[in-house]
């Protein structure tokens, strides 16, 4: 699980990003999930999600039954999780990727 908190930048979901693209653990594991339930993402743009989805649409390739929950609640924050997920499936990623309002819920699905 990532945890965000307080003011994020696009720069700060890079580096997570490649922290667990970079794990050599990665390929251990069925699901992610990010809770952005106390971050304040109002500094980052529905553009600048696209890159992320981008190269998780590359692991994806050899990591294909990854299934990704990502926890948010504010109307920005939910916009983002929305347009991530709308690229990861542009970018033909097989990934599941889900959208929850609260951390039992993701919890619950991801563990099923």
């Amino acid at each position: 699980m990532t945890c965000f908190t307080d003011r994020v930048s696009i720069h700060q979901i890079h580096e997570a990003n490649g922290v667990l693209h970079g794990s050599e653990k990665v390929d251990q594991h069925d699901f992610a999930i990010f809770d952005l339930l106390d971050a304040d993402l109002t500094q980052v743009t529905l553009t600048e999600v696209e890159e992320p989805a981008a190269t998780d649409s590359v692991l994806s390739d050899s990591l294909p039954s990854i299934r990704l929950a990502l926890v948010a609640r504010e109307t920005h924050s939910l916009a983002l999780c929305r347009h991530y997920r709308k690229m990861l499936h542009e970018f033909d990623s097989p990934w599941e990727c889900r959208i929850f309002t609260s951390m039992p819920e993701a919890l619950t699905w991801a563990e099923a």
